[in-house]
């Protein structure tokens, strides 16, 4: 792992000579492929447009951020901001150095990076959904394979662009190895084929709840097994406290005990709101949108989800942290499933049931 380590910090000392004008750019990428933006912005976008689809992108989320989170107590992986200063490798006159920016100290371990795994496995479901919505489209039309072949290697392109973007930006900011980047997009990819099949518009309640108690049981049981052969889950946050440049860049909302709250809360937030909804008004659930009621329902589900994000979540009790954040983003999927169906009620004409 040294040789991984030593020359991934040349590669970042690289980026940071040649592209430390372009810190803004890096910066913003770095923050789109943030995993809580799949469900405050992707998840609303694909669900006003397609319910079917949304569902599913909110569930590979919250699948590829728990397996993130499992993957990262398992494999123990140090952040490059925080490995250079502990490492017996450098001395003080041999230390290499690193610039620290506002997204830098994230506290959780790094291997595989989040930013990568979720960000594949949410794209790769909508480049998906959409190539095949186009193929059927075409294939109604007669135009053939031939017809659409150019949008779908447009679609992959953008897909293979967005994640450069972003695995570059997670390099560029020292908080992950490239090893890492590479790791997590290939498991998020693969995720993503595995779901990119499955339906979720049949389930009940019942797998709803089971998804998120699994997620929350099996993240405690493995928390509590790595104590019990004393191992410390938590091992990363004392070092990110200790060598981030500023105490304002540490976040608790970037442990992966958070993630797994976000995960669990938003799977059974949309389990109780669509068995809600297919109980009391299937037919609005279902309703067709057009192209200026989408644009309508996506622009509130904005200001919705950017007043949840909003409320600030209580840091001198970690229990209280930890399950109002279970409650808070269980909010999210509620309101944006409440939302599209009023927008279908109000702008669109219930004659149209087309899904």
């Amino acid at each position: 792992m040294d040789v991984l380590h030593t020359q991934g910090v040349s590669f970042i000392q690289f980026l940071q000579d040649k592209f430390g004008q372009y810190d803004s750019w890096m910066l913003f990428m770095s923050h789109m492929g943030d995993p809580r933006n799949a469900f405050l912005i992707y998840f609303p976008i694909v669900y006003c447009v397609s319910p079917s689809v949304g569902r599913k992108v909110l569930w590979v989320a919250a699948l590829s951020e728990w397996l993130n989170a499992i993957l990262k107590w398992l494999l123990y992986g140090h952040r490059p901001y925080w490995w250079i200063q502990e490492t017996s490798l450098y001395n003080d006159n041999t230390r290499p150095d690193i610039i620290q920016y506002r997204l830098t100290c994230e506290t959780g371990p790094g291997s595989p990076s989040g930013h990568a795994m979720v960000t594949a496995s949410v794209w790769f479901i909508m480049v998906y959904s959409y190539n095949t919505h186009i193929t059927k489209t075409t294939n109604k039309q007669g135009q053939g394979q031939q017809g659409h072949s150019p949008i779908v290697w447009l679609t992959w392109l953008l897909f293979t662009v967005v994640m450069t973007m972003v695995a570059v930006s997670r390099l560029f900011i020292a908080t992950h190895f490239p090893h890492q980047v590479i790791f997590g997009t290939v498991v998020g990819m693969l995720l993503g084929m595995t779901c990119s099949r499955a339906s979720t518009d049949d389930l009940h309640m019942t797998a709803y709840v089971l998804g998120s108690v699994s997620m929350l049981v099996t993240a405690i049981g493995l928390f509590f097994l790595l104590q019990a052969v004393n191992l410390n889950p938590g091992w990363s946050i004392p070092l990110a406290m200790k060598w981030c440049a500023k105490s304002e860049y540490i976040h608790l909302d970037t442990t992966p005990f958070y993630a797994l709250a976000r995960d669990a809360g938003c799977i059974l937030g949309l389990g109780l709101v669509t068995v809600m909804m297919t109980s009391k008004c299937p037919d609005r659930l279902k309703r067709h949108v057009d192209f200026l009621g989408s644009v309508i329902a996506v622009l509130c589900c904005f200001i919705y989800c950017l007043v949840i994000e909003s409320i600030k979540l209580p840091q001198s009790n970690i229990l209280l942290f930890y399950t109002y954040g279970f409650l808070k983003n269980s909010l999210i999927p509620v309101g944006v499933v409440c939302l599209r169906t009023a927008v279908a009620s109000l702008v669109c004409r219930p004659k149209n049931h087309n899904h």
